[in-house]
């Protein structure tokens, strides 16, 4: 029984990415302005790694949250993908990689 809902998780979890997948690439067609465009993805990103922790059973409890409205530069020193993946789900945010 465990094997099937693993295999249940993953395959719901791949539908996520998909549909944020399709949805962005749809929208980037649609939405020509780049702020907008920016706003669109921080919010969608938001949702499907919030959907991604819901599905990986991933408890996450946010202390001093910051304030939505405003813009804030976070640097985080991630320790795995999970990092990146529950900072998301709770904040409205885009990510910078290093270059």
């Amino acid at each position: 029984m465990n094997y099937f809902r693993i295999f249940y998780k993953i395959i719901l979890f791949a539908l996520v990415v998909l549909v944020f997948l399709v949805t962005s690439t749809i929208w980037r067609l649609l939405i020509w302005k780049i702020p907008a465009r920016r706003r669109f993805y921080a919010h969608t990103v938001t949702f499907v790694c919030y959907m991604a922790t819901l599905l990986l059973s991933i408890k996450v409890r946010a202390i001093n949250k910051p304030k939505s409205g405003k813009n804030y530069l976070l640097v985080g020193n991630h320790l795995g993908m999970i990092d990146i993946l529950v900072t998301a789900s709770q904040l409205s945010a885009l990510f910078v990689t290093s270059v």
